[in-house]
């Protein structure tokens, strides 16, 4: 799909499609952001692909500063990326490709971490929010909470502590955030999130 001349990375599947990006240094500003386009290719049932890669998005960018980090989340029917800087009629924020007909949407030049399930993308906005891409609706999931990964009817937060990094569950049934439980490292993993919110031992969403 992708030679490793072409220095691909962040591998996602979902639907049947495989996406992936290809980085290379921003030309302006080499030594602090690079683009980061993202690609993808229908595959057929035995992993094969079923075609010629696709560029999805052209104008993502990341900032590669120290330990700046960069997202971009794959549904069946949505990618959503994160904008570093303006580029390409997209302003810095968080962006939503509809892959059906390849219409775009802004989630906000403040919202950053965007990760999907379903139709639900959850980010962070001052705080945890979670939009419904297929009615449009916004709500508030969790005031302290960061680094989402959201899965159907549920999402796991990392939320600050003085004295560690706990992890927490938020359901959403109908749409509504519902309760907060806590969950630790030791727990049985059904989904991986990390010491910081970013990497370590796993935390269960159920």
């Amino acid at each position: 799909m992708a030679g490793p001349d072409r220095n691909p990375s962040y591998p996602q599947i979902a639907g049947g499609r495989v996406t992936w990006v290809q980085s290379t240094p921003l030309d302006s500003d080499p030594e602090e952001f690079s683009r980061m386009p993202i690609y993808g290719v229908r595959v057929n049932a035995d992993g094969s692909p079923a075609g010629d890669p696709d560029e999805l998005v052209s104008s993502a960018i990341a900032n590669v500063v120290g330990d700046s980090g960069w997202t971009y989340s794959l549904t069946p029917s949505y990618l959503v990326w994160e904008q570093a800087q303006a580029d390409s009629g997209f302003d810095a924020g968080s962006h939503v490709l509809t892959l059906g007909d390849a219409q775009t949407s802004s989630l906000g030049g403040d919202a950053w971490r965007p990760s999907a399930s379903g139709d639900v993308v959850v980010y962070a906005s001052g705080g945890l929010k979670a939009k419904d891409l297929s009615s449009q609706r916004v709500w508030n999931v969790d005031a302290a909470g960061d680094f989402p990964r959201p899965r159907p009817r549920s999402s796991a937060i990392s939320a600050p502590s003085r004295r560690a990094t706990p992890q927490y569950t938020r359901s959403w049934p109908g749409g509504s955030t519902t309760g907060r439980s806590k969950c630790w490292p030791s727990e049985q993993s059904a989904l991986a999130l990390g010491s910081g919110g970013r990497f370590g031992e796993p935390c269960g969403v159920r």
